[in-house]
């Protein structure tokens, strides 16, 4: 549906009203799921089947092409607000950080948790809830910090 209605903007809206009807369309499909599945930013999800076989797929080929080209690659997990549930459930949990283990160690590269590096009362709010993706300012800056250090350290051992 959503690729019909782009496809139905580019021909019919002016050029110059194409990017906002294209927004506004993007905001009526995400606010209409949080309503009618009861969804909220901030609930817990699983990845499984195709959604982890792409994850995991693109992840592979960005190792695969940094390995060829001589780049250095740094995985890392991103912090996340320790108000949202990330993991519908504990087995959820366990096969994310085994996917993202397993990565890290097919590659040799270093892997850095940021995961649970950021307190709570430094994220956003987001629909009279927890923002699960958005940090304010004073987050901003600590992940900064816990970045640098991170890449610091791997720099110092090559």
């Amino acid at each position: 549906m959503e690729t019909r209605v782009r496809a139905w903007i580019d021909q019919v809206a002016p050029r110059q009203q194409r990017v906002q009807l294209q927004e506004s369309f993007e905001d009526f499909l995400y606010r209409g799921r949080l309503y009618l599945l009861r969804l909220k930013p901030s609930t817990a999800r699983s990845i499984n089947g195709s959604r982890l076989f792409a994850a995991q797929s693109s992840v592979d080929s960005i190792a695969q092409l940094c390995s060829a080209n001589h780049v250095h690659l740094i995985f890392f997990n991103a912090p996340v607000n320790p108000n949202v549930a990330l993991y519908r459930t504990p087995e959820d949990r366990e096969a994310y950080h085994r996917f993202v283990a397993g990565v890290a160690s097919s590659y040799n590269m270093p892997l850095f948790d940021f995961e649970n590096s950021i307190r709570a009362e430094l994220w956003g709010h987001l629909f009279n809830g927890p923002d699960p993706l958005h940090m304010g300012r004073a987050g901003h800056q600590q992940m900064a910090e816990q970045m640098i250090q991170a890449m610091n350290s791997v720099l110092v051992k090559n």
